[in-house]
């Protein structure tokens, strides 16, 4: 049986605040971690497939969020949201 990652590990690989990964758990369905005997665990595979699923910027997309976030007023989401309207 392959090793499970515990949560520490999880945080660690995701670079990601133990706030958000609880946010993940309770928002995401598609986010592989599960409880067991109380404890968070998630298979390295489904974790690794669940990372590659996710949208990345390219290089274009990223130098249009650039341009969009210098505008003065810009609040995060609103810079995500006129970048999601500009595709």
């Amino acid at each position: 049986m392959k090793k499970l990652l515990n949560i520490r590990e999880i945080l660690d690989l995701l670079r990601i605040h133990q706030n958000t990964f609880y946010r993940l758990c309770q928002r995401d369905e598609t986010f592989p971690a599960q409880k067991i005997a109380g404890r968070y665990k998630a298979d390295p595979d489904k974790l690794e497939a669940w990372i590659n699923a996710q949208p990345t910027f390219n290089q274009e997309q990223d130098q249009k969020l650039r341009e969009i976030a210098k505008r003065p007023g810009r609040t995060p989401t609103s810079v995500v949201n006129a970048l999601r309207r500009a595709q």
